[in-house]
């Protein structure tokens, strides 16, 4: 029960998943006429999983088997930017009991999904923590780089069914990032040209 739990909480950090909710948001920042914030959003989504991919690059190659480092949590690192975004954007100064409830469910999502990652042993502790760091640091940054303009509230009746759609649409297909990382790390020979002189 609780695998089978873990593997449906899981689904929501599908990278395939984020990734059309990342197009879904620009494209909405674009309609409602929001260029600037639309192309700061793609932008730091980029550089967020670009860092998250590095790493797992990097670290497939050069693991540091003390800390159980092998491969930062992209579910937990990209889940954190993009759901924590969409918390950002439907944000209503009218309604702000709403826009906390939000938050709380957005807190909530995140730290399942981190947790799912464990509980099927996809990722170490550390892993995991790297990867929210890595998230929500990219996040704070966004936040910080938005606030210089007020945005239009994302509708939540949008946001929720949208999610959910979407969760069941992937169900069960989800892209293995992860190996093709691997075999980037294994093209490059990075183990001979970076983790000898590391040492």
């Amino acid at each position: 029960m609780s695998h089978a739990f873990a593997n449906l909480v899981t689904e929501f950090g599908n990278s395939a998943l984020l990734l059309a909710l990342t197009g879904l948001v620009a494209a909405w920042l674009l309609a409602t006429r929001q260029t600037r914030e639309a192309g700061l959003w793609l932008v730091v989504v980029i550089a967020c999983t670009g860092i998250i991919a590095a790493l797992k690059i990097y670290f497939s190659a050069c693991p540091v088997d003390g800390w159980a480092l092998h491969s930062p949590s992209g579910h937990a690192g990209f889940s954190a930017m993009v759901y924590g975004g969409i918390a950002h954007f439907t944000r209503h100064r009218q309604r702000p009991l709403q826009t906390w409830l939000l938050r709380g469910l957005v807190l909530f999502l995140v730290l399942a999904i981190a947790w799912s990652r464990l509980a099927l042993h996809a990722h170490s502790g550390f892993e995991v923590l790297l990867g929210l760091g890595i998230g929500s640091a990219a996040l704070l940054g966004f936040v910080v780089l938005s606030r210089a303009q007020p945005l239009r509230p994302l509708p939540l009746w949008l946001v929720i069914p949208g999610v959910l759609l979407l969760v069941w649409l992937w169900h069960g297909h989800a892209v293995q990032f992860e190996d093709w990382l691997a075999q980037i790390a294994r093209s490059l020979n990075l183990r001979t040209l970076w983790c000898a002189s590391a040492h």
